[in-house]
């Protein structure tokens, strides 16, 4: 006699109600951007959706053990620093069928996080490390093109002027990242972790392109013809 087959529950129906309209670019000091990466699966989910403290608990269920990997009080903890950052916050609330008490809805604050630009770090091209960094470089390309190393002095001086360029276009393009839904809507389609990425690519290239004199100076000093 075979067992009556189990049926599967019917999903609740809910209803939310959201009272906020995430921001489009928001920047990031360094802490904040480590949080944001600490709690990577968290950010990344709520750039889909806004969700509930279930909801997020539930990205954290391991379908081999059966089991969440944290408890929901931890999930509460991870929200509340996230929060308290400014790196999410209540957008809401959701009332399920059935349900007697509604259920806290979180939102991102922004579509997109962006690393927020350091003064500070844009010095570094006079710092001991870049110089004895470019020097590798220019051993480097001196190499894997079969071609005379330039001065040190002459070469740095070249690292370092393509560095503050880039850094210049840097800013410009984040600048113009949060006045434009066209630049947001493409950060926001990538991976977190690939936005960095992303912006150096365009850094450079958009800095050759606006500086071609850089390269003309680059084959003088390696005697290339």
């Amino acid at each position: 006699m075979q067992g009556k087959t189990k049926k599967k529950r019917k999903p609740k129906e809910y209803k939310d109600f959201i009272t906020y309209e995430p921001e489009l670019v928001i920047f990031l000091k360094k802490d904040e951007m480590d949080l944001a990466e600490e709690n990577l699966k968290i950010i990344k989910a709520l750039r889909e959706k806004m969700m509930t403290v279930k909801e997020l608990h539930d990205l954290y269920f391991d379908n081999a053990s059966k089991t969440h990997k944290y408890t929901i009080k931890t999930i509460y903890k991870y929200l509340e620093k996230l929060e308290k950052a400014g790196l999410i916050t209540v957008a809401g609330h959701r009332i399920t069928e059935g349900g007697r008490i509604p259920e806290r809805v979180y939102s991102r604050t922004a579509k997109v996080f962006l690393r927020e630009y350091d003064e500070l770090e844009s010095q570094w091209w006079d710092t001991d490390e870049s110089r004895a960094f470019s020097e590798k470089v220019k051993i480097a390309i001196s190499d894997l093109l079969h071609c005379s190393e330039p001065d040190a002095n002459t070469f740095h001086d070249l690292f370092k002027e393509l560095l503050k360029n880039v850094y210049k276009t840097e800013r410009t393009l984040l600048k113009k990242a949060k006045q434009s839904e066209k630049l947001a809507k493409l950060f926001s389609t990538i991976e977190f972790e690939e936005i960095y990425k992303l912006t150096i690519y365009i850094d450079i290239f958009t800095t050759l392109v606006q500086h071609p004199e850089l390269l003309v100076q680059m084959r003088k000093a390696f005697d290339i013809k």
